[in-house]
């Protein structure tokens, strides 16, 4: 008989799961409304809300319902216990610091990407986007200079599978959606060792990414530095950019070998 255990799920933690899913996408919402999302009764959806808040994961105020702060120790939990993230979290502040933009440490979960931390420069523009996209579910990876970079340095397989079940969203116009010229600018950003989004996250903001890997030269993440389109279309501004991320990403992953188990 086939192993079906990858198949089975606990309905009760799906329904929390949901719950909470809407409670973040609508920031709050009344009984009734919960009920209807999970498509289950008002009195069955008491019972789950009030077992959330009794853990602290769900708070009430009035007739709405919102997600509670314990899901703020739980998020700088799994922060701090990254590895990526202590070898990298000075770097990425220095390297905000010397180049005044914005630099990003994003890591790939599930085929998506997640910021594990984010410093802001002086200069850095769209600070509001990127600091709305962190309460946002996690972003496609084919956009961004940060997930092209991570998914260039992933086995062909598993970039596979990541676009074949999250696609090839238009976020712009200058947004690659085509597979085969993607994996063209895979080729060439192995080769050069970063990768660059042209305006395809955001119209008018550019951004260079380079992977950072362990001693198995796996992939754990990537930085980025992202920056008006006006300025990296200067040429020596993106050639000092480029270098600098490449000795940060350098410096981390030295860390990251000092460190290790």
């Amino acid at each position: 008989m086939a192993d079906d255990t990858s198949k089975r799920r606990i309905k009760s933690l799906e329904r929390a799961d949901r719950i909470v899913e809407q409670l973040r996408s609508t920031n709050g919402a009344t009984l009734t409304e919960i009920a209807n999302g999970i498509g289950v009764t008002p009195s069955t959806a008491h019972t789950y809300l009030a077992t959330l808040a009794e853990m602290g994961y769900i708070v009430k105020t009035g007739d709405q319902y919102r997600l509670g702060p314990e899901f703020l120790t739980l998020g700088e939990y799994v922060r701090h216990d990254s590895r990526l993230y202590a070898a990298s979290k000075q770097e990425v502040e220095q390297l905000a610091e010397r180049t005044g933009e914005a630099v990003h440490l994003v890591i790939e979960h599930r085929g998506r990407g997640i910021a594990l931390y984010e410093q802001f420069g002086p200069d850095a523009i769209g600070t509001q986007f990127h600091q709305k996209l962190r309460q946002q579910p996690h972003q496609h990876l084919h956009c961004t200079a940060s997930g092209k970079a991570i998914l260039a340095s992933l086995p062909e397989d598993r970039t596979n599978e990541i676009l074949d079940e999250h696609g090839l969203q238009d976020r712009t116009p200058n947004t690659i959606t085509d597979r085969a010229t993607l994996f063209e600018e895979f080729e060439t950003i192995r080769e050069q060792g970063y990768a660059v989004n042209d305006g395809e996250e955001l119209p008018g903001i550019a951004a260079i990414g380079v992977p950072v890997r362990d001693r198995d030269q796996t992939v754990l993440g990537s930085i980025a530095v992202s920056v008006p389109k006006s300025r990296m279309d200067h040429d020596a501004f993106s050639e000092d950019v480029i270098q600098l991320l490449k000795r940060t990403a350098n410096s981390i992953e030295v860390d990251l070998q000092t460190t290790a188990d």
